[in-house]
This record gives C-alpha cells, structure tokens and sequence, in this order.
C-alpha cells in the first residue's frame, strides 16, 4: 500500500500503470507460454483511477506499452509479454521521484 502512495504521488504516468499492472498480474495473473495472462477485472477508466490517472492516459499509456511489445490485449485479455520491462518501468519512476526529492 505503501508503494502504491508513493506511486500515485510522483512517479511518471507510466511507471504508475506498470506498477498496478504488476500488482494485477501478482493477484489474477497465470503464466502460460512464457506470458502472464490475466483477465482485466476492471475498465480502463477504473484501472487508469488505480494509477491516478485518467481512462485516456491510461489508454495512451497501454498502447505506448503495446507497440513497446510489453504487452498485448484485446478487451479485458490482457497478457504481459515481458514482466521484467514493467518492472524496469515501474523501478525507474521510483528512481526519477527519489532524484527529485534529493535535489529539492
């Protein structure tokens, strides 16, 4: 929870989705020919508010991590091609908020 406050307070809008993404995966998510695959229980808009974000940025930011090869999707299908990118993501918004906070 608290990585999750922290998130929403200062990571990038990316590193915020990979993260609830990853959390998602950790509670629903099954592996299967080398992708965790998951059914999204939520719209984009309520998955987009879990990252504090809106359902547009949150559907710009799927994308972005589509065309990235990161993750495919069709509807509420999701499958995470590559976990270690999300986490890389998700780790380099936690890195961005600690060098902001150093030099404040």
């Amino acid at each position: 929870i608290i990585d999750t406050a922290l998130e929403r307070t200062g990571s990038e809008l990316a590193a915020r989705l990979a993260g609830r993404l990853l959390d998602l995966a950790d509670l629903v998510g099954c592996v299967r020919n080398g992708a965790v695959e998951l059914e999204v229980p939520l719209p984009q808009a309520d998955l987009g508010g879990l990252a504090g974000m809106c359902r547009e940025s949150a559907n710009r930011t799927l994308k972005a991590f589509k065309q990235e090869g990161v993750v495919d999707y069709r509807g509420r299908k999701l499958r995470i091609l590559r976990p270690d990118a999300l986490e890389r993501i998700r780790c380099d918004g936690r890195e961005a908020r600690s060098d902001l906070e150093e030099t404040g």
